[in-house]
């Protein structure tokens, strides 16, 4: 039995696009999802609260019973610190299909709005 919970078709899709799914232990109790997922973006500016090549991009799926409707649904974010400035971007609201269509281009804008931050020199 897998330790994951909820939406496998979709997390099975993730992982075929290069993301680790990981155990969400932040999730709330009414999202039927125990998971996460994440990929590195190299073309993002790396945070400052870590060694990596670039910049971590999550997916976050929802699952929620909304009165009689079936609620799916999943987040795309990027957070991160930025002379010592938490900063977070984000994406919600979207459905399977258009993240399926649109995963790339999503990603896309938020490093783009994440390299966009002004930095120091150092």
């Amino acid at each position: 039995m897998s330790k994951f919970i909820g939406m496998n078709q979709e997390r099975e899709w993730l992982e075929s696009k290069g993301f680790k799914i990981f155990k969400n232990s932040i999730a709330r109790e009414e999202n039927n999802c125990n998971w996460g997922a994440q990929r590195l973006d190299p073309n993002g500016t790396p945070c400052e609260c870590n060694e990596k090549n670039g910049i971590s991009v999550n997916v976050m799926p929802f699952h929620y019973f909304i009165g009689d409707v079936d609620y799916h649904s999943f987040k795309v974010e990027i957070t991160g610190q930025a002379d010592g400035i938490w900063h977070s971007f984000k994406s919600y609201g979207i459905n399977f299909e258009t993240l399926k269509d649109d995963i790339d281009s999503i990603q896309a804008a938020l490093v783009t709005a994440w390299n966009a931050i002004p930095r120091e020199q150092t």
